[in-house]
Protein backbone atom coordinates (compact mmCIF):
# COMPACT_ATOMS: atom_id res chain seq x y z
CA UNK A 1 0.00 0.00 0.00
CA UNK A 2 2.81 2.44 0.89
CA UNK A 3 4.57 1.64 -2.37
CA UNK A 4 1.39 2.44 -4.36
CA UNK A 5 1.08 5.86 -2.66
CA UNK A 6 4.67 6.77 -3.55
CA UNK A 7 4.21 5.62 -7.12
CA UNK A 8 1.21 7.98 -7.43
CA UNK A 9 2.88 10.89 -5.65
CA UNK A 10 6.01 10.91 -7.81
CA UNK A 11 4.20 11.66 -11.13
CA UNK A 12 1.94 14.17 -9.35
CA UNK A 13 4.94 15.97 -7.81
CA UNK A 14 6.67 15.96 -11.19
CA UNK A 15 3.61 17.49 -12.87
CA UNK A 16 3.40 20.22 -10.20
CA UNK A 17 7.09 21.10 -10.59
CA UNK A 18 6.75 21.17 -14.39
CA UNK A 19 3.64 23.38 -14.25
CA UNK A 20 5.31 25.81 -11.84
CA UNK A 21 8.43 26.04 -14.01
CA UNK A 22 6.53 26.38 -17.29
CA UNK A 23 4.00 28.96 -16.12
CA UNK A 24 4.92 32.61 -16.70
CA UNK A 25 5.81 34.58 -13.63
CA UNK A 26 2.96 36.70 -12.19
CA UNK A 27 4.97 39.83 -13.07
CA UNK A 28 4.76 38.84 -16.75
CA UNK A 29 0.96 38.69 -16.52
CA UNK A 30 0.90 42.01 -14.68
CA UNK A 31 3.16 43.63 -17.32
CA UNK A 32 0.91 42.39 -20.13
CA UNK A 33 -2.20 43.62 -18.34
CA UNK A 34 -0.68 47.10 -17.92
CA UNK A 35 0.95 47.17 -21.35
CA UNK A 36 4.40 47.84 -19.91
CA UNK A 37 7.56 47.21 -21.88
CA UNK A 38 11.14 47.06 -20.74
CA UNK A 39 13.33 50.00 -21.69
CA UNK A 40 15.18 47.71 -24.08
CA UNK A 41 11.97 46.64 -25.84
CA UNK A 42 10.74 50.24 -26.00
CA UNK A 43 14.03 51.31 -27.62
CA UNK A 44 13.93 48.35 -30.04
CA UNK A 45 10.39 49.27 -31.11
CA UNK A 46 11.26 52.93 -31.71
CA UNK A 47 14.45 51.91 -33.53
CA UNK A 48 12.30 49.68 -35.75
CA UNK A 49 9.96 52.57 -36.57
CA UNK A 50 12.96 54.79 -37.41
CA UNK A 51 14.49 52.07 -39.61
CA UNK A 52 11.10 51.55 -41.28
CA UNK A 53 10.93 55.27 -42.09
CA UNK A 54 14.53 55.43 -43.42
CA UNK A 55 13.98 52.49 -45.77
CA UNK A 56 10.53 53.84 -46.70
CA UNK A 57 12.27 57.05 -47.81
CA UNK A 58 14.71 55.01 -49.88
CA UNK A 59 11.99 53.03 -51.67
CA UNK A 60 10.30 56.22 -52.82
CA UNK A 61 13.48 58.19 -53.67
CA UNK A 62 14.83 55.28 -55.73
CA UNK A 63 11.57 54.95 -57.64
CA UNK A 64 10.96 51.51 -56.22
CA UNK A 65 14.46 50.08 -56.03
CA UNK A 66 14.21 46.96 -53.89
CA UNK A 67 17.82 46.83 -52.62
CA UNK A 68 16.66 47.24 -49.00
CA UNK A 69 13.63 44.92 -49.17
CA UNK A 70 15.13 42.27 -46.86
CA UNK A 71 16.15 44.88 -44.28
CA UNK A 72 12.71 46.56 -44.35
CA UNK A 73 11.16 45.67 -40.97
CA UNK A 74 7.66 45.02 -42.26
CA UNK A 75 5.26 42.22 -43.04
CA UNK A 76 4.82 41.04 -46.61
CA UNK A 77 1.44 42.78 -46.71
CA UNK A 78 2.96 46.14 -45.71
CA UNK A 79 5.73 45.73 -48.29
CA UNK A 80 3.10 45.10 -50.98
CA UNK A 81 1.21 48.22 -49.90
CA UNK A 82 4.33 50.41 -50.15
CA UNK A 83 5.40 49.02 -53.52
CA UNK A 84 1.89 49.39 -54.91
CA UNK A 85 2.02 53.10 -54.07
CA UNK A 86 5.54 53.47 -55.49
CA UNK A 87 4.33 51.68 -58.63
CA UNK A 88 1.46 54.15 -59.03
CA UNK A 89 4.00 57.00 -59.02
CA UNK A 90 6.28 55.13 -61.43
CA UNK A 91 3.34 54.67 -63.82
CA UNK A 92 2.84 58.45 -63.68
CA UNK A 93 6.58 58.90 -64.41
CA UNK A 94 7.10 60.55 -61.02
CA UNK A 95 9.41 60.02 -58.09
CA UNK A 96 8.45 61.11 -54.59
CA UNK A 97 11.36 62.21 -52.42
CA UNK A 98 10.45 62.01 -48.73
CA UNK A 99 12.63 63.44 -46.00
CA UNK A 100 11.81 62.69 -42.38
CA UNK A 101 12.63 65.91 -40.53
CA UNK A 102 11.65 64.75 -37.05
CA UNK A 103 10.10 61.81 -35.21
CA UNK A 104 8.80 62.42 -31.71
CA UNK A 105 7.69 59.37 -29.67
CA UNK A 106 4.42 59.95 -27.82
CA UNK A 107 3.61 56.50 -26.43
CA UNK A 108 4.87 52.93 -26.78
CA UNK A 109 2.85 50.12 -25.29
CA UNK A 110 2.55 46.38 -25.38
CA UNK A 111 -0.74 45.12 -26.81
CA UNK A 112 -0.17 41.37 -26.52
CA UNK A 113 2.45 38.76 -25.77
CA UNK A 114 4.38 39.59 -28.97
CA UNK A 115 2.66 42.76 -30.22
CA UNK A 116 3.03 46.45 -29.49
CA UNK A 117 2.01 49.89 -30.70
CA UNK A 118 4.09 53.02 -31.09
CA UNK A 119 2.38 56.39 -31.29
CA UNK A 120 4.66 59.02 -32.83
CA UNK A 121 4.47 62.48 -34.31
CA UNK A 122 6.41 62.73 -37.57
CA UNK A 123 7.35 65.77 -39.59
CA UNK A 124 8.10 65.18 -43.27
CA UNK A 125 9.25 67.25 -46.22
CA UNK A 126 8.41 65.90 -49.64
CA UNK A 127 9.03 66.76 -53.25
CA UNK A 128 7.71 65.28 -56.48
CA UNK A 129 10.25 64.92 -59.30
CA UNK A 130 9.98 63.85 -62.92
CA UNK A 131 11.50 60.35 -63.14
CA UNK A 132 13.29 60.97 -66.45
CA UNK A 133 15.53 63.83 -65.33
CA UNK A 134 14.70 64.25 -61.61
CA UNK A 135 13.60 67.84 -62.23
CA UNK A 136 11.07 69.28 -59.80
CA UNK A 137 7.46 68.44 -60.66
CA UNK A 138 5.91 70.23 -57.65
CA UNK A 139 7.11 72.63 -55.00
CA UNK A 140 8.60 71.34 -51.77
CA UNK A 141 5.90 70.68 -49.19
CA UNK A 142 5.89 69.78 -45.54
CA UNK A 143 3.53 68.02 -43.21
CA UNK A 144 3.28 66.97 -39.61
CA UNK A 145 1.17 63.97 -38.71
CA UNK A 146 0.65 61.52 -35.88
CA UNK A 147 0.97 57.84 -36.70
CA UNK A 148 0.12 54.72 -34.72
CA UNK A 149 2.41 51.90 -35.80
CA UNK A 150 1.39 48.33 -35.02
CA UNK A 151 4.29 45.93 -34.55
CA UNK A 152 4.84 42.23 -33.96
CA UNK A 153 7.90 40.48 -32.66
CA UNK A 154 9.10 37.82 -35.09
CA UNK A 155 12.29 35.78 -34.85
CA UNK A 156 13.71 38.11 -32.20
CA UNK A 157 13.03 41.40 -34.01
CA UNK A 158 10.14 43.82 -34.25
CA UNK A 159 8.39 44.34 -37.59
CA UNK A 160 5.67 46.78 -38.65
CA UNK A 161 2.35 45.09 -39.37
CA UNK A 162 0.48 48.29 -40.20
CA UNK A 163 -0.04 51.93 -39.36
CA UNK A 164 -2.84 54.45 -39.11
CA UNK A 165 -3.07 58.21 -39.00
CA UNK A 166 -3.62 59.47 -35.49
CA UNK A 167 -4.80 62.88 -34.33
CA UNK A 168 -1.78 64.04 -32.34
CA UNK A 169 -0.87 67.61 -31.49
CA UNK A 170 2.61 68.66 -32.59
CA UNK A 171 5.05 68.49 -29.72
CA UNK A 172 7.97 70.30 -31.31
CA UNK A 173 8.63 72.26 -34.46
CA UNK A 174 12.06 72.30 -36.10
CA UNK A 175 13.28 75.57 -37.61
CA UNK A 176 14.18 73.86 -40.89
CA UNK A 177 10.77 72.28 -41.41
CA UNK A 178 8.77 73.66 -44.35
CA UNK A 179 5.07 74.27 -43.70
Amino acid sequence: MKKARWSLLLPLASAVVFAAAAAPHPFVYARLARGELSGRDRKAILDTVRLFDRIYEDFYASGGGAAMIDAFPATKNVKHHVFRDVGFLRDEKLVLVYDLADLTPIDVKQTGADTAEALVYEEWNYLYQHAADRSTAANLKGMGQGFRYRLRQERGRWIVTGWDFEDVKPTRRDKGFVY
